[in-house]
């Protein structure tokens, strides 16, 4: 079956970019299939081999016929590991320019076969005397192969796929997805097309190939231009001699960067349309920065080219969303710009550009390069009225300013307080238009519902109660503990799983109907009134606190 799926695989991405009609409709849909089967094998393999068929085997009996399963079973890494041209076959597809869905499924298999105990070990086919002997088996199989540049050239143009129209977004469709229990925080609810999709994909898969527990070089190291005999010494390429993905993503950085006159030409930019990405891209140039492998050669190409942590400090707005105080408008708010989830993203986004230029100025002042360094100092604790460079951006783009009311240092306006006080003020303001949207969500999924809180089961009556302990009146009428489904992310932040949350309120439901207190229809509507109730403000609770 892997032979005729594989084979399928060997019609090649030139075939499926240069087919047209109907048979070229027919090569796309066989060969996203074929990705999306093998995806699907890579994703659910390990819960298949490690539980599912040791069960089967030892319940022959029950199931009153013999399995003809092999006590040995193996995983498709290990399959795919001795047919290297079928592996450069799967992750040539990112060139495919005719469907986006191609390029994402290639990217998801490549992130878990780099992820694969199998693909990271020391390939054993490189020569004793190559320099080489710590390159692992999926970067080894990539480079020695003809399809090599083209690979490199695949997923450059990938990440300079870009449309002004493609924006993140949080529809509404999402929202009653939550209230489903279909989705528990931020990161899993802004919505993208395929072609945004990959680039995030793409950036999350370098971030993850740049881990400690991975041995240099990896497949992150090879996309982003280090060398792969010295990635801790030798310079990077330049873009004139070399492209990588490390040029391309600097490039959507410096993009960002420009003369913005008011917050209405800045609201175009990436850290606006697509804030997840823009972090991604400062979260991997920090990473860059601070690894013990990338760090020298990094910075030292980063300061030797454009002067890139001054550059982003001093041409990144402080303004992450308008003052809601002075601009209280319900379009800024319906149009999603004060969303908690691209309002989070922005201050992750700056928070890691904080912490790349931190670390240049620590690296400057052990290096006594103090010109470079008191560049920096001397922006972070000037004027943010006053102009840099002959230009009045900065007084427009530096417009919340620190301590309005205050005297003293406070009322000094220097950049590094606007700096923190913007995070308040969007933090407030999201906190503001968080609540509207929660208000919103339950009128529009409890509208015309009773409140069973305090329903009082003789005669109907409604019964005042306090908001504020709601969400624990709601779990003591299902009789569970909602704080037991809280869990803490991979950001640190305590939320509640409502995965976890809506089976626990299912339980509690089929608890309560096998009581036989759910017959009465009334009961019931308000029983599952409370359900909902419940995830939905848990759900809006978990972006608060993540927020």
């Amino acid at each position: 079956l892997l032979d005729t799926l594989l084979h399928v695989l060997n019609v090649g991405v030139d075939a499926l970019n240069t087919s047209t009609g109907d048979l070229g409709s027919y090569i796309r849909s066989s060969v996203l299939c074929t990705l999306r089967v093998l995806l699907r094998i890579l994703r659910i393999q390990d819960v298949l081999l490690h539980s599912i068929v040791p069960i089967l085997l030892e319940s022959t009996d029950v199931l009153g016929f013999p399995l003809n399963l092999p006590r040995s079973l193996t995983t498709l890494e290990q399959l795919l590991l001795s047919r290297r041209k079928s592996v450069v076959q799967i992750v040539s597809y990112i060139s495919c320019v005719v469907s986006p869905d191609v390029c994402l499924a290639t990217v998801k298999i490549l992130h878990i076969l780099s992820d694969s105990p199998v693909f990271n070990g020391v390939d054993d086919n490189l020569p004793r005397g190559s320099g080489m002997l710590t390159l692992n088996r999926l970067v080894s199989f990539i480079d020695n192969s003809d399809e090599s540049l083209r690979i490199m050239h695949g997923f450059i143009s990938c990440l300079e796929a870009d449309s002004n129209a493609v924006t993140e977004s949080l529809p509404d469709a999402l929202i009653g997805e939550a209230a489903r229990g279909f989705t528990s925080g931020l990161d899993d609810q802004m919505s993208t097309t395929p072609s945004l999709s990959i680039r995030l994909s793409i950036v999350d898969l370098l971030l993850a190939n740049l881990s400690q527990s991975k041995p240099a070089p990896t497949i992150a190291h090879y996309l982003l231009g280090f060398s792969l005999t010295k990635p801790a010494s030798e310079d990077l390429p330049d873009p004139s001699q070399r492209a990588t993905c490390l040029h391309t993503i600097l490039d959507l950085l410096r993009k960002e960067n420009g003369a913005f006159d008011d917050f209405a030409s800045y609201s175009s930019s990436m850290l606006i349309q697509r804030p997840r990405l823009a972090e991604r891209c400062q979260h991997l140039v920090y990473h860059l920065c601070s690894d013990p492998v990338t760090s020298e050669v990094t910075m030292r190409y980063l300061r030797a080219r454009e002067n890139y942590f001054y550059t982003q400090m001093s041409t990144t707005p402080a303004t992450i969303v308008p003052d809601l105080q002075e601009n209280d408008s319900d379009e800024l708010v319906t149009a999603g710009l004060y969303s908690p989830g691209k309002v989070y993203a922005q201050m992750h986004a700056r928070a890691w550009l904080w912490r790349s230029t931190a670390l240049e100025l620590h690296t400057l002042v052990l290096q006594d390069s103090r010109s470079r360094a008191k560049l920096i100092a001397e922006w972070l604790v000037g004027d943010a009225s006053q102009q840099v460079g002959g230009s009045a951006v900065n007084s427009d783009v530096f417009s919340v300013l620190p301590g309005k009311s205050a005297q003293g240092f406070l009322d000094s306006r220097m950049r590094l307080l606007a700096l923190f006080d913007s995070l308040r003020q969007a933090y407030r303001d999201s906190s503001i238009a968080l609540q509207r949207q929660h208000q919103e969500t339950e009128q529009q999924y409890l509208a015309n519902q009773a409140d069973p809180l305090a329903m009082d089961a003789d005669d109907g009556a409604i019964v005042s109660y306090d908001q504020t302990n709601s969400d624990y009146l709601d779990s003591d009428i299902l009789d569970v503990d909602i704080n037991s489904c809280v869990v803490v992310n991979e950001r640190g932040c305590a939320v509640y799983d409502l995965h976890a949350l809506v089976a626990l309120l299912g339980q509690a439901e089929r608890a309560l109907e096998a009581n036989g207190q759910l017959s009465a229809s009334a009961t019931r509507q308000r029983v599952h009134a409370t359900i909902r109730r419940l995830v939905i403000r848990c759900f809006f609770a978990n972006q608060e606190r993540e927020l």
